[in-house]
């Protein structure tokens, strides 16, 4: 078994009959991948749908939270290679090929891809732009307290969970925190970007979309604050990788503006995320049930 692509789910039904034929219909022999689902306490008929999938293994995780589901589908997963991706992402069909070919290398164990919007407007291939900049200069970077995660669109050798341990059982940025637990590890160049291992995210329809993401994860770097190196880009390097970007594509005045309004403002979003109310991150304890991990000892498969 090549992959195992492990997909965890809380009330997404709207969004299954879209994903999971993204999932099946991959350009990569059926017999070497298998598709796990992880039912987080979903309360629409998001299960029943899964069910009548006879290809997919269902799972069951009762303990809140996408992390806890995920590590519910590793302890299942029987291949060399763990694919992760969300409920309401559609796979391109030759996702899997991509990722495997990322992998070419002995000495990468994470494969980050390209998470596309939901919609192809002008303002969100801008956005698209910036974002697959931003990623080149991080995942080429040296410096691994810029590294981070998204399980929307990530693989993972199997090894590696043996060698650092599975996801912090956290609500969010665990993915991230996993990220940094290999590059300290391991190194940088274990992690590597891969943009054309591409997932559309369906969520993601409108600009306005992604600037409320934008403040969410702006939320949950300042609750994660002390519990890893992680440093977000500072103003210089942004500037740097938009003046790049917009010499490379060779945007007119126009287009430039409009793609600096666009990042302008989703500063501003980041900047408010960051200044909500602070709770403390906490993982939760060994009483959540069997395998809840705590940051300073995170679980093993074994």
């Amino acid at each position: 078994m090549d992959f195992s692509i492990v997909v965890p789910f809380h009330n997404a039904e709207e969004w299954l009959d879209r994903t999971i034929p993204a999932l099946l219909d991959q350009r990569y022999p059926s017999d070497r991948y298998e598709i796990i689902m992880i039912d987080n306490n979903s309360t629409d008929a998001g299960p029943s749908v899964v069910a009548s999938y006879r290809q997919i293994n269902l799972l069951c995780e009762e303990r809140p939270g996408a992390y806890a589901a995920r590590n519910r589908g590793l302890a299942r997963a029987r291949g060399r290679i763990v694919a992760f991706t969300d409920p309401d992402c559609i796979p391109h069909p030759d996702w899997l090929h991509k990722l495997a070919d990322a992998m070419d290398a002995d000495d990468v164990g994470i494969v980050l891809g390209a998470v596309l919007p939901g919609r192809n407007t002008a303002c969100l291939r801008l956005i698209t732009d910036y974002e697959h900049a931003k990623h080149l200069y991080v995942f080429s970077s040296s410096d691994p307290a810029l590294y981070f995660g998204h399980t929307n669109n990530m693989a993972v050798r199997r090894e590696i969970f043996d060698e650092v341990g599975t996801f912090d059982l956290l609500m969010r940025g665990a993915d991230t925190l996993f990220v940094q637990r290999v590059v300290h590890a391991l190194s940088c160049t274990s992690v590597r970007y891969c943009d054309r291992a591409r997932v559309r995210h369906l969520q993601i329809r409108s600009v306005r979309d992604y600037w409320g993401k934008l403040a969410i994860y702006a939320r949950s770097a300042r609750r994660h604050a002390g519990l890893s190196p992680l440093r977000p880009l500072s103003n210089r390097e942004r500037f740097r990788i938009v003046r790049q970007l917009i010499r490379q594509e060779k945007h007119d005045w126009p287009r430039a503006m409009l793609l600096l309004i666009i990042l302008g403002l989703g500063w501003v979003y980041w900047e408010t995320g960051k200044c909500c109310p602070r709770r403390k991150a906490q993982p939760m304890l060994a009483e959540d049930g069997p395998g809840a991990s705590t940051t300073e000892d995170p679980p093993r498969i074994t």
